[in-house]
């Protein structure tokens, strides 16, 4: 799904995040063969998080428009990057053969098979450290205490999305139904909370980081951006599992594969719907916030009917 962020912001992102790599790959004079692989693993991808990031920060100044023309703090394009950097270091770590065992990764061979897992694995570790490395620097981020905010929210993500790749080894591989005791109930309540924990998580903290950045002390306002993003991003997740229902990739944790394309589909209404409702008027009203809604939607829907057509 490539509806959001914008081109134009798409584009800003991309610049920031090759110039804060290689400036963090020239600082840790990283040795050459693992450099290529750290490249390699962070280009691509549709920069959602970190574009959540930044249209909160604008949020947080009071300024919804995401114009070419207007610029954006030090500290919210640190604090972008860094779950950039986290996204793409549990990428890495998904792929690989002891978790989920993905050949391919954005149209292309994942890390892994490129670079070899010992590599793969050191990138990773790397792209770990270097999140927390930008969000921990004075001399982009001034204030001690908006420091330790951003540490703090990438650290209980990161956190959270390793809890939630456990629970998806456990549905992958069938550990969890094993047990004759569970339900369908109790299936699909670790379906939803394996996407809350992974793409929810991250989402949420993406409105976080991009509040915090901007020094954001409304409590009301963070939790609305934290609740926005896990609904946005459950919802997400659930469009993609549709995605690959229709194009038949599917595996154990995929709802749309483990229930219907119907309950699957009727939940990614239901879930963008609450993350509406965690919009106040004005903001709602942004286009890049509408957008990224209608983006989730239209792309489940066109999944939707594909399978639906194919039935």
């Amino acid at each position: 799904m490539t509806g959001f962020p914008p081109n134009s912001l798409r584009q800003f992102i991309d610049g920031e995040l090759t110039r804060q790599v290689e400036a963090l790959l020239e600082k840790s004079r990283c040795y050459q063969p693992l450099a290529e692989c750290i490249r390699y693993a962070v280009n691509g991808g549709n920069h959602a998080r970190a574009g959540l990031v930044l249209l909160w920060s604008h949020v947080a100044l009071r300024s919804v428009s995401l114009s070419p023309s207007l610029k954006f703090s030090r500290r919210a394009c640190a604090a972008a990057i860094a779950i950039e950097l986290l996204h793409n270091y549990t990428l890495i770590h998904d792929d690989l053969p002891s978790l989920d065992n993905d050949a391919q990764r954005r149209g292309r061979p994942s890390a892994h098979k490129k670079f070899g897992e010992a590599t793969s694995i050191l990138a990773a570790d790397w792209l770990h450290a270097a999140a927390f490395k930008l969000v921990s620097d004075p001399e982009s981020i001034e204030r001690p205490a908006t420091r330790a905010a951003l540490a703090d929210t990438l650290a209980l993500a990161s956190m959270v999305v390793v809890s939630g790749q456990a629970a998806d080894l456990d549905l992958i591989h069938g550990r969890f139904h094993a047990d004759k005791k569970r339900t369908i109930t109790d299936t699909e309540h670790l379906l939803q909370s394996n996407h809350a924990q992974k793409t929810g998580a991250l989402f949420a903290a993406a409105g976080l980081l991009g509040l915090f950045a901007e020094n954001t002390s409304s409590i009301a306002l963070l939790k609305d951006a934290q609740s926005f993003g896990m609904e946005a991003g459950i919802a997400f997740q659930l469009a993609d599992d549709l995605v690959d229902f229709a194009k038949g990739e599917t595996h154990q944790a995929n709802c749309a594969a483990r229930f219907s394309p119907e309950s699957t589909f009727r939940l990614i209404n239901i879930k963008l719907k609450n993350a509406r409702g965690h919009l106040s008027p004005d903001i709602e009203k942004a286009s890049a916030f509408y957008k990224f809604v209608d983006h989730i939607a239209a792309s489940s829907m066109a999944a939707y009917k594909t399978i639906d057509s194919s039935t």
